[in-house]
């Protein structure tokens, strides 16, 4: 038809090319794995990939505590091996050696 809105654009009418595809085909590609951002805050790696976590019990009530339990917990430890799965896949991204974290 004819009129603002009939319809009738280039490709209605007889004898018009074919309107060109203008979009780029681009791969389809798998989605960025996201860091689980707690998991992130509590875990840090060493430069030969082992996974190193904080001691539980030095957040709060330490005034009964020895000075040397407290000294104790404040050193880092070493995750084991079998937090290690589950650590390092919430954290995709994170160099690690698993080799390395075996005592």
């Amino acid at each position: 038809g004819d009129g603002a809105r009939g319809g009738g654009g280039l490709a209605a009418r007889a004898g018009a090319a074919p309107l060109a595809n203008t979009r780029l085909v681009t791969e389809a590609k798998n989605p960025k794995l996201k860091t689980n951002k707690s998991a992130a805050k509590r875990f840090r790696a060493t430069g030969t990939g082992k996974i190193m976590r904080r001691c539980a019990g030095k957040a709060h009530i330490n005034e009964h505590k020895s000075a040397a339990q407290l000294k104790r917990l404040s050193t880092k430890k070493v995750v084991k091996d079998t937090e290690w799965d589950n650590i390092s896949g919430m954290m995709p991204y994170l160099k690690l050696n698993r080799h390395s974290n075996a005592k």
